[in-house]
């Protein structure tokens, strides 16, 4: 099926680039099929002739409101029965046109073209210009047009009355399996803990809010809602195009745009992101991405105070050996856990080897700071935690591992190495080596604490090697 689909975007994109750059519309002529079909919002009637279809394009593309579009681009491509493609094509004006039209955004056409005797034609063309002046919204019957444009691709276009503060949906809603059209009210849309806007994700409402009552063009701008007829306790991703418009009476009291379902491929990206991004075992950063991360944090910040943890697990290895690699993968996960509930949000936190972490606390007062969450964590990770916090699933997986009770005969502790930027370093490399000479310090001290890197010419304060026993109670040095 990829190669119909290669012949088919073959003919789309050589009827785009002679309409739009060359501007050679004879040319596109026998691309068209015989009964073509198209749809333009606005203008009265559909086009059954092809040469019809054409004399429109003339006056269009001939037009001063439309010599601004430069450039287009194929979002989304559908499979249809009978070697059929039904293609989202997205239109983008010049710098010049967006400049001259306040509320405008990208145009969006659909094609859909069918395979005749192996070669692809044109059939249908539903052209959805946003801009209000193509659209020719006064008209009384542009919810009409809504649904046709709703009912022939699937998109969901919404309007919002300023005045009223009341939002429409037009969209398709699956019921027993059957897509039908309807079109949904949502009044007080922006009031504070109006319950419909919970078809808005959370973390969106409040940016979607924003772009309605300030009057701004969206351009593809990508927002979470809930879908009609999908799981309702889920939120999918959609790219969400619209702008302003002019009611009744003249005065630009609307918002006019559309949603664009796009959460397959949204998710598809965030997971190669996080495959790439994170740790496997640990969900955490990875060593390649933690480093960037850190450099990159640091040159945001350069002037404010950071610390730079290493830490590792105490006799890892005797734990591995003991009690078996799986169990020490456990191990793993659950003191990732203990560094994502001891340490901050906005704290970097990544696995960048075995039994070795690193945390970067961005933004700290003073090195008290690091110094309290080091002790923290150290006087937590002990052998009680380890029983207390194993999930059920867990605990279950100890005794298929034949670990009596989650325990191990060493205990558990680890130790850590810090330093401070830019007292010990200014990027990832030197704080690196800084922190792993002071974590060397804490393991010839003895393990299951945490020592402060010092030059060779500094003496180390005794606050900065501090042992902690399992009561969490601290030792003497």
């Amino acid at each position: 099926m990829q190669e119909h689909v290669g012949k088919a975007q073959t003919i789309l994109t050589f009827f785009l680039d002679e309409i739009l750059i060359q501007k050679k519309l004879d040319q596109v002529v026998p691309v068209l099929s015989e009964n073509l079909i198209a749809t333009i919002p606005g203008v009265p009637g559909e086009f059954c002739d092809k040469r019809a279809f054409i004399g429109y394009l003339r006056e269009v593309i001939s037009s001063e409101q439309h010599s601004g579009c430069t450039s287009y681009q194929i979002s989304s491509v559908k499979i249809l029965p009978n070697e059929g493609v039904l293609y989202a094509v997205i239109f983008s004006k010049s710098v010049e046109q967006s400049s001259n039209f306040e509320h405008t955004c990208p145009d969006i056409a659909y094609f859909k073209l069918v395979n005749d005797q192996g070669k692809y034609y044109i059939s249908s063309v539903l052209l959805h210009q946003c801009s209000p002046e193509v659209l020719n919204l006064h008209k009384t019957d542009h919810k009409d047009q809504y649904r046709r444009l709703v009912e022939s691709t699937g998109t969901t276009i919404f309007e919002y009355n300023m005045d009223l503060d009341e939002m429409e949906l037009f969209l398709l809603a699956e019921t027993s399996k059957v897509k039908s059209y309807r079109s949904i009210t949502i009044k007080h849309f922006s009031e504070p803990g109006a319950t419909d806007l919970e078809i808005i994700h959370p973390a969106d409402r409040d940016r979607a809010i924003w772009f309605l009552k300030n009057r701004q063009p969206l351009n593809g701008s990508e927002m979470r809602f809930h879908v009609a007829g999908l799981d309702p306790a889920d939120y999918y991703w959609h790219e969400v195009y619209g702008s302003v418009s002019r009611g009744t009476d003249g005065r630009e009291n609307r918002y006019i745009g559309m949603l664009r379902f796009v959460d397959t491929e949204k998710k598809r990206i965030l997971d190669l992101t996080t495959k790439a991004e994170r740790d496997s075992l640990t969900k955490l950063y990875n060593k390649l991405s933690v480093e960037q991360i850190i450099n990159q944090s640091i040159e945001n910040n350069s002037s404010t105070k950071h610390a730079f943890l290493l830490l590792d697990i105490d006799h890892f290895k005797i734990i591995n050996d003991s009690a078996g690699h799986p169990f020490g993968d456990l191990i793993l996960k659950l003191f990732a856990r203990l560094l994502t509930e001891t340490f901050r949000t906005n704290d970097i936190i990544g696995r960048i080897g075995g039994d070795e972490f690193v945390v970067f606390m961005r933004d700290i007062r003073d090195s008290g700071d690091a110094l309290e969450k080091a002790g923290r964590l150290i006087a937590a990770f002990q052998k009680k935690y380890v029983r207390n916090n194993f999930s059920d699933e867990e605990k279950m997986n100890c005794r298929l591992y034949n670990v009596n009770h989650c325990d191990c005969p060493i205990g558990y502790s680890c130790s850590i190495g810090i330093s401070f930027y830019n007292l010990d370093g200014s990027n990832f490399y030197e704080l690196y080596h800084a922190a792993d000479a002071a974590l060397y310090k804490a393991k010839e001290s003895g393990r299951n604490r945490y020592v402060c890197f010092q030059k060779p010419d500094q003496h180390q304060p005794s606050q900065s090697i501090v042992l902690l026993p399992p009561n969490g109670e601290a030792l003497e040095n």
